[in-house]
């Protein structure tokens, strides 16, 4: 029961309660008082509240108790109305239904549906009521004289007399045993009704059948259940069963009788409704409608089998992209409905409403009506509403096309539609607190207490993503853990929590996203539709908007090559743009994150999706879009690539380590206090530098040295983009110290300082140092660590901010050993931020040297392919850590580790599979070695196999054994991936299949198979060999293939660098693979060849790399991919070749590039006019007819769709002796010729560039893969090599599957 509280003056009611203090028993009164005070007008004390407190105050109450406490809630609960009727109206009255207890005199709130017991309708507000038990009548039904008896042939033959006292008896007619009504009774016949049953209806239509259903006094014997609340019914009493001869339909009384089930006619004598079908299109041909919610224009049938994913087709009936199935797309628009949307009834009855619903549809973007089903969900698209009236009801079609009984795959059980109008909502056990968790309508379980909403019922089951291309299913987990794996989602890139569902790739790529950031927060609104909600304040409604994911993202607006040379005005004119846009000067400063100032012109701003398109539309942007994010992607290195200190005439000499020479890195950020930036010995910081050192978090500018000579970091992006961050207990530092170790790591490759006797844990001991030992770092953090996740991730406007500082800074080289995937965008098309910044850099004199990427082997998977960046690809070292196994037969295998814990001496050794005779479940997939009880690995060495190509498999598996109190495993996997050591030092040996076939055999011929595992040791030199890690991207390049990417190929597998104080690290050094470890490898080399040529472009520099490659090995062994199968590497796999730093500088001649090249490979690849003039910062009108690509004077010829012959151009410059004669060489690629003209050419004093021609024809009559060769040109001292690659495509832009 309710109380309504609607306090008078304070000064009086506060009396009554000071009176009420001296009052026994007082801690009972205080207790009920304060509950009375702190009840105000929009809080009610429920019925079920009050009844056990009055019934402990007045059990045996005293008088004047009674009146003051009664005083008080009068005056609570006075609202101006009804005084007369209640100065009438007796405080306490007894009535002859319920003799037991007196009836007190209360107001009633409607918070809570009651009926009267006396007239069964609505209580009134004044209502008398039994404060010790459950009985309530309104106030007027007191004066009513009681029926002593009735006559209702309708039920029964007999007069019913009154049964003179408040009982539970059962009812015939609703078999229900309450005592909420009067009861009318026969003696003779023990027929009881109650009085509210006795308006039941004879023949009924409810939305749970289809049919009409009939009343009957009993049911046939047989266990029978209600088609409502599945319950079973007592086949004695009375209930409704269908009238159709055959249909076994039945339901209880008071459940078909339900306000959400019948719509309240008595169809006794009415004929059968007919209804007329009305179809939801009109068929003009074969797969042509005209559909009734698009009829101005015609729908075309469009088959989606074979069809790629494209998130932007969008049925427009059920707001889902099409995943799968066909669909009707407009003929004349972007109107869309999936092929069974088109195909929904226009007319339908649904389970949880009485009246018939039409399919409708809105065009309207403010939205007046929410979902029925659920008052905090907004329908969008079609639904079906209800054509009563006054009704109001409206239900989306993703809920209306969903019944019972529901078979979901979230539940073991059937489950149906039970909850009744009256009940508390129930909460969904599978969503739990989500906004649509509360819900009056679920799907739920009459086994135990499981509810499904109807969200959660109709999320779907299978999706598709636009960056995979497999499927994607939803997860069943919900309230428990079903896997001890981390897993962060592919689009916020946040940590998804286990015990929710998500959706995950149903193949091997362990793709992983959160439902909303698939699918949207609100899950049936159109992007950008707007509505509203009722929001309760001051005891008032208010109507409160909001609009569909207007959320605003991080944009980079672009604005081309900047126009004014001070660095203050350009900032205001970004600000004045944002100004203009937002309305306000305070609105364009809290907007904007980044302005670049230096380097080139545009910034980084907050804005909404409109607002985006708006500033995109001004004449004087070239390019508006979101932010993305970036991945990141020694010892013996330099020995290796004989680039030695030993050598008195080495380049490491003649530039004096690249002293003058200042590398930017962009990155992680650094650990100053880290041996490698030591600066003993260091002269003056080369005076072309302009940056400084920023102090923040554990970092000040004492830091810095001579050594690490800047250090900045850009965060404002990531903040912008991850509002879940808190600077404050993030792990990582909010200053240019390092957290991760990446940027750390890759700075010692590029530049550290030698650091002697350095290993890791007693492997690859040696020397450590960076390409350019005495070159300067510069380190511009713009990637950090987000905690929610455990991932390290790179804002792009943090990143173009950091390259426009390091522009202006002075570095000659920018270093960046990180990467997007593809599908890539253009070079005039800021989508890939690096992009941009690296041309302005490089027009410049900055070398900017890049990843290539670690999707490999695949080919089409290399990044970062702008012709002016240099892409490097990642090789092994002739390094490995050989791990003797020797098995019980006494045969040794040496698997690779690194394992440098002590020797484990003869273990049983086991592959779990069922011998046969056991219930328990075995795998030996490395992957699920989580399915064998813990005995079977409990105190053994594990061997496991995985097709798996990525190396995280071995990191699992031996987190799985040892958990399970196994002692060490053994992985059988492709070759190729780079080793990491396992987490503790735990036993993890990797072999090849046909070595882990080996160890099998043994297992299973030996009745007791053991094994002993050694630690690892370090194999330098021959008879290991270097290959193409497994890792890198592979050309070739998907947006131009024409430009051969990658450029070069450098070491990057198990590189020994320094790192922060990780656990994994050994005295702040550990080895880590990559090709984020290659690149800065080249950036060391791009450093010493800038210190000895400072006059040389980025391009010259780039072509001294490539065209002094070293095609095979140092010792002259061929090099070969690392894939399955393994080959022989081509230009694809390494670019030029492997890199060799002391051919490179000095060349003879190189193939430079400038500003106007550039310009002409952008209209050859038919670039907008005014975007390259923008992004040049000059009108740029290209020829008519354009320019070949082919003629891009690169060093490397790629033909990628020769049909006949093509003659291209290519123009060399002698950086050698001033008179050289060079001869050509050709090795043509097979089946094609190559013709060079001249064969000769010729350099002096007065000729320093020549120009060349050569003619490819191809001999091939079929489309054809890529072919590779080589053109040198030589002088007898230098030999300038440049790669041929080039494919025959008789039928031109043809996809080649037959």
């Amino acid at each position: 029961m309710n109380l309504h509280s609607q306090p008078k003056p304070e000064s009086e009611f506060m009396s009554l309660i000071t009176q009420a203090f001296s009052v026994s028993p007082l801690s009972l009164l205080i207790s009920l008082i304060s509950q009375i005070i702190s009840t105000d007008s929009d809080r009610k004390l429920e019925w079920d509240l009050d009844r056990p407190l009055c019934g402990t105050l007045f059990g045996e109450p005293e008088p004047e108790l009674v009146s003051l406490v009664y005083q008080i809630f009068s005056l609570k609960g006075c609202n101006g109305k009804n005084h007369e009727e209640y100065e009438q109206a007796r405080d306490e009255i007894k009535y002859h239904l319920h003799r037991k207890h007196s009836l007190q005199l209360v107001f009633f709130s409607e918070g809570k549906e009651r009926k009267c017991y006396c007239c069964d309708e609505d209580l009134q507000m004044v209502i008398y009521c039994c404060l010790s038990c459950d009985f309530a009548m309104n106030m007027t039904c007191v004066k009513k004289p009681p029926v002593l008896s009735i006559d209702h042939p309708k039920w029964h033959e007999h007069t019913l007399a009154l049964f003179p006292r408040h009982a539970f008896l059962t009812c015939n007619l609703c078999a229900l045993a309450d005592s909420n009504s009067p009861l009318y009774m026969c003696p003779p016949c023990d027929f009881v009704v109650h009085l509210r049953c006795i308006d039941l209806p004879r023949v009924i239509r409810i939305s749970r059948h289809h049919h009409r259903i009939s009343f009957t006094s009993s049911f046939d014997q047989g266990r029978l259940s209600c088609g409502i609340c599945q319950r079973n019914i007592d086949n004695d009493y009375g209930g409704y069963s269908c009238i159709k001869d055959g249909c076994s339909y039945v339901a209880h009384s008071k459940c078909a009788t339900q306000r959400n089930v019948w719509d309240g006619k008595e169809l006794e004598g009415e004929p059968e409704e007919e209804t007329e079908e009305i179809e939801p299109f009109v068929k003009i041909s074969d797969g042509i409608i005209q559909h009734f919610s698009h009829q101005h224009h015609y729908l075309r049938l469009d088959d989606n089998t074979n069809r790629d994913y494209d998130e932007n087709k969008e049925c427009q009936a059920c707001i889902r992209p099409i995943y799968f199935g066909n669909f009707y797309s407009c003929m004349q628009c972007d109107f869309i409905l999936h092929e069974e949307c088109a195909n929904l009834s226009r007319q339908i009855y649904h389970p949880i409403h009485p009246h018939m619903l039409s399919l409708g549809y809105d065009n309207i973007v403010d939205h007046e009506v929410m979902c029925a089903a659920y008052t905090s969900l907004w329908t969008d698209g079609f639904f079906y509403e209800c054509g009563k009236e006054g009704c109001g009801f409206k239900l989306p079609v993703q809920f209306a096309t969903i019944s019972e009984p529901l078979v979901h795959e979230s539940h073991m059980h059937h489950l149906f539609l039970t909850s009744k109008p009256e009940e508390e909502p129930r909460r969904c056990s599978v969503c739990k607190e989500s906004r649509y968790a509360r819900t009056n309508e679920t799907f739920n379980c009459i086994e135990c207490d499981f509810a499904l909403c109807f969200v959660c019922a109709t999320l779907p089951q299978k999706v598709r993503y636009k960056h995979d291309k497999h499927v994607l299913s939803l997860t069943l987990s919900y309230g428990k853990e079903t896997s001890t794996m981390t897993y962060w989602c592919e689009i916020c890139e946040e940590t998804i929590d286990p015990t929710k569902r998500f959706y995950v790739c149903d193949e091997y790529c362990c793709l992983t996203l959160h439902i909303n950031c698939l699918l949207g927060w609100d899950l049936y609104m159109k992007p950008g539709s707007s509505s509203f909600y009722l929001e309760k304040k001051e005891g008032l409604l208010v109507k409160r908007s909001f609009v569909a994911e207007a959320k605003k993202k991080v944009h980079i607006v672009y604005l081309g090559e900047k126009q004014h040379d001070d660095p203050e005005f350009v900032t205001e004119s970004h600000h004045r743009m944002l100004w203009s846009l937002l309305g306000s000067k305070e609105d364009a400063h809290n907007s904007m994150v980044h302005s670049y100032r230096h380097g080139f012109s545009g910034f980084a701003a907050k804005l909404t999706k409109s607002q985006a398109k708006k500033i995109a539309d001004l004449p004087d942007v070239v390019h508006v879009v979101p932010d993305s994010f970036y991945k990141l992607a020694t010892t013996r290195t330099w020995d290796y690539l004989g680039l030695s200190a030993a050598n008195p005439k080495s380049l490491l000499h003649e530039t004096n380590m690249g002293e003058h020479s200042i590398i930017g890195v962009i990155d992680t950020g650094v650990w100053p206090e880290s041996e490698v930036f030591n600066d003993s010995g260091f002269g003056p910081v080369p005076s072309h530098w302009k940056g400084s050192c920023e102090s923040g978090e554990n970092f000040t500018s004492s830091n810095c040295n001579k050594k690490l000579i800047g250090a900045k970091y850009f965060i404002s992006g990531f903040q912008a983009e991850n509002e879940s961050f808190n600077s404050t207990e993030s792990l990582d530092f909010i200053s240019p110290r390092d957290f991760d170790g990446h940027g750390t790591h890759v700075s010692t490759i590029a530049g550290g300082s030698y650091v002697p006797n350095i290993s890791y844990k007693g492997l690859a001991g040696g020397t450590v140092r960076g390409g350019a030992p005495r070159a300067r770092i510069a380190m511009y953090k713009a990637c950090w660590y987000l905690d929610d996740e455990d991932i390290t991730t790179c804002s792009s406007a943090d990143i173009l901010k950091a390259m426009d500082e390091a522009m202006h800074d002075g570095v000659d080289v920018l270093s960046i050993s990180l990467g997007s995937e593809v599908p890539l965008s253009d070079e005039t098309d800021i989508r890939d931020g690096m992009t941009t910044g690296a041309f302005h850099a490089v027009l410049k004199g900055i070398t900017v040297v890049c990843s290539g990427g670690n999707s490999g082997p695949d080919a089409l998977t290399v990044t970062n392919t702008a012709p002016w960046m240099v892409t490097v690809a990642a090789t092994t070292l002739d390094r490995s850590f050989p791990t003797p196994l020797t098995l019980g037969n006494n045969k040794v295998i040496l698997g690779q580790a690194m394992y440098t814990g002590p020797e484990l001496g003869f273990t049983s050794l086991v592959y779990p599979e069922n011998p046969g005779n056991s219930n328990e479940s075995f795998s030996g997939t490395c992957e699920e070695l989580f399915l064998n009880s813990n005995h079977t690995m409990e105190g053994k060495v594990v061997l496991c196999f995985t097709t798996s190509p990525y190396g995280g498999a071995a990191l699992r598996a031996a987190r799985y054994v040892k958990r399970a109190g196994g002692l060490g495993v053994i992985i059988a996997r492709h070759p190729g991936f780079a080793i990491q050591p396992c987490q503790d030092d735990f036993p993890c040996v990797a072999v090849d299949w046909v070595l882990g076939t080996d160890i099998l055999l043994y297992a299973r011929s030996s009745g007791s198979p053991v094994v002993k595992i050694q630690p690892s040791k370090t194999l330098v030199g021959q008879p290991v060999g270097t290959k193409v890690a497994t890792f890198s991207s592979r050309g070739p390049n998907s947006i131009a293939p024409a430009i051969l990417k990658p450029d070069i190929a450098a070491p990057g597998v198990s590189i020994l660098a320094a790192t922060t104080n990780t656990t994994f690290s050994d005295r702040g050094f550990i080895m880590l693979s990559g090709t984020s470890m290659a690149a800065p490898a080249i950036s060391g080399v791009v450093a010493l060849l800038k210190a000895l040529h400072r006059d040389w472009s980025p391009a010259a520099i780039r072509s001294a790399i490539v065209t002094t490659a070293w095609r095979t090995d140092p010792f002259g062994e061929q090099i070969f991919a690392e894939g399955s199968p393994p080959k022989l590497a081509d230009p694809f796999d390494y670019g030029g070749g492997l890199v060799n730093p002391e051919k490179a500088a000095n060349p003879g001649l190189v193939y430079d590039l400038g500003l106007e090249d550039y310009i002409l490979y952008m209209c050859s690849v038919g670039y907008n006019e005014t975007s390259i003039s923008q992004l040049v910062g000059k009108r740029t009108v290209c020829s008519n007819p354009k320019p070949s690509i082919l003629d891009f004077n690169l060093p490397s010829i790629t033909i990628p769709n020769l049909k006949n012959e093509v003659t291209l151009t290519r123009t060399l410059t002698n950086v050698g002796p001033l008179k050289s004669v060079y001869k050509v060489a050709v090795e043509p690629p097979l089946g094609f010729q190559v013709t060079v003209t001249p064969e000769t050419l010729v350099f002096n004093a007065r000729t320093k560039k020549v120009y060349y021609k050569v003619k490819v024809s191809t001999k091939h009559k079929i489309n054809t893969g890529f072919y590779f060769g080589s053109l040198t040109w030589s002088d007898s001292v230098h030999n300038v090599t440049i790669p041929l690659s080039v494919r025959t495509q008789i039928l031109q832009n043809y996809y080649d599957e037959n």
